[in-house]
C-alpha cells in the first residue's frame, strides 16, 4: 500500500510542477503571437525619428523634448487612460502607485507596444546609446510597464533599475500623461536624477 502512496504523491507533485510551466509556456505563445500582430500597427510619423539629432550620452542620460509626433503622443496616451484598473502597490519609504500587467498591456494597448518593439525605436536608441539594443523579451514582465501615479501620496523614491542580461540594459521613460503639475494639481513631484552626486530635474 505504501508503494502505491508513495507514487501517487509523486505523480500529484510532477502534475503540480509541469502545469504551471505548461499554462505559462502557452501564455508566452499568446504574447508572441500577439506581439507579432501588433508589430505592424502604424503609427503615422515615428519615422520623423530617425532624422533627429541625437543628444549627448555622456553621463549615461539623456534627455529630449518632444520626441514623438503629437499625434502618436496622443494616442499613446489615449491607449495608456484606457487600461483597466492598475493594480495598485505600496512599499513604505519606496513606492505608491498602479501598475498595468504587461499581458493587459499587450491585449489593449497595441499602439504602445508596437512603439516599443518597433524599428525606428529601436534603432534610435541604439545611435543614443552608442550600441546595438533590441526589446527585452517577453517573459521579463517588467519589459513594458505602464505605471499610474494619479492618487493623492503617490510617488516613487530613488532606486535602480536592476539589470537582469548578459550585457547592457537601457531603460526609456516615456512621460504620456501629466495633468496634475501644475499649481493646485494632484502631482507636485518632479522627476529627478542624480548625476556626478547633484540632483537634475528632468520633468
Amino acid at each position: 500500500m505504501l508503494p502505491y502512496l508513495a507514487i501517487i504523491a509523486i505523480m500529484a507533485l510532477l502534475i503540480g510542477l509541469l502545469v504551471p510551466i505548461y499554462r505559462r509556456r502557452r501564455l508566452y505563445a499568446e504574447l508572441a503571437s500577439a506581439v507579432a500582430r501588433q508589430r505592424v500597427v502604424r503609427l503615422d510619423g515615428l519615422g520623423a525619428i530617425a532624422s533627429r539629432t541625437v543628444p549627448g550620452f555622456e553621463q549615461r542620460l539623456a534627455t529630449l523634448e518632444g520626441f514623438l509626433p503629437p499625434a502618436i503622443l496622443a494616442r499613446l496616451a489615449a491607449e495608456a487612460e484606457g487600461l483597466v484598473a492598475p493594480e495598485r502597490s505600496y512599499i513604505p519609504t519606496h513606492k505608491k502607485g498602479g501598475t498595468v500587467a504587461y499581458e493587459t498591456v499587450i491585449a489593449n494597448a497595441p499602439a504602445l507596444v508596437a512603439l516599443y518593439q518597433s524599428r525606428d525605436m529601436t534603432e534610435f536608441v541604439s545611435r543614443l546609446v552608442g550600441e546595438s539594443v533590441q526589446p527585452t523579451p517577453l517573459h521579463d514582465q517588467s519589459s513594458l510597464s505602464v505605471l499610474f501615479y494619479d492618487k493623492p501620496g503617490d510617488h516613487i523614491g530613488w532606486h535602480f533599475d536592476h539589470n537582469f542580461y548578459r550585457g547592457r540594459h537601457f531603460p526609456v521613460l516615456l512621460p504620456v500623461v501629466n495633468q496634475g503639475s501644475g499649481e493646485g494639481g494632484l502631482s507636485h513631484a518632479r522627476l529627478t536624477a542624480q548625476v556626478d552626486g547633484a540632483e537634475l530635474d528632468i520633468a
